[in-house]
């Protein structure tokens, strides 16, 4: 439909759509950024490929985020490595496994605040990836989720309860990790948090 529009730079998805075809935004070259309505669920092959342009993606979709995904089928592959930042809205409720594997472009990264886990992998090498602040909803954080995020060295962790966290992994790049002041200890003393107990420290 819009494949090989070299000229959009702008695009609004309706809220009553809930799938974005195969090659629809093909080959867009000046499309700088697109949002994604929590009414899509899926997202067809190559919707986006092409869109040398395209570096910010919002996405309000909990389906897309949500879902877990292989290392085939991310992110990184529905919109490109071109991308570097991602603004995930509050109707999202977790990221899924593999979301964002692989998206060494990706600098920055705004979760909405109704996340409650992150999955496994989420966002494995990662290498563009600097800083993060995890929101205060946030209960769990899987498997090797920020590992080898090589450039990655202040995490921010605003949940008063320390999520659980699966490994001791996916900070070990991080020379500083953040936390509400009252729960300095409890990040300390908790499962696998406790291996980063030099590095924490309080919100500034």
């Amino acid at each position: 439909m819009f494949s090989d529009c070299s000229s959009l730079i702008f695009v609004t998805i309706g809220n009553s759509v809930t799938s974005v075809e195969n090659y629809v935004f093909e080959n867009c070259s000046s499309l700088t950024s697109i949002t994604i309505p929590n009414s899509v669920t899926s997202i067809g092959d190559t919707a986006f490929e092409g869109c040398s342009a395209l570096e910010s993606v919002t996405i309000n979709s909990d389906a897309i985020v949500s879902e877990a995904y292989s290392p085939k089928y991310n992110i990184s592959n529905i919109f490109g490595l071109q991308v570097s930042n991602y603004i995930i809205g509050d109707d999202v409720t977790a990221i899924g496994e593999y979301a964002f594997h692989s998206c060494t472009r990706l600098t920055s990264i705004t979760l909405g605040n109704n996340i409650t886990n992150i999955g496994g992998e989420a966002f494995y090498s990662c290498s563009g990836l600097t800083s993060i602040t995890i929101p205060n909803s946030v209960t769990s954080i899987g498997e090797y989720a920020f590992l080898l995020c090589s450039n990655l060295t202040s995490v921010t962790c605003e949940a008063i309860v320390p999520p659980t966290l699966a490994d001791t992994h996916s900070f070990t790049n991080a020379t500083a990790i953040y936390v509400p002041a009252e729960s300095v200890d409890a990040y300390k003393a908790a499962t696998n948090w406790s291996y980063y107990s030099s590095i924490i420290q309080p919100i500034p």
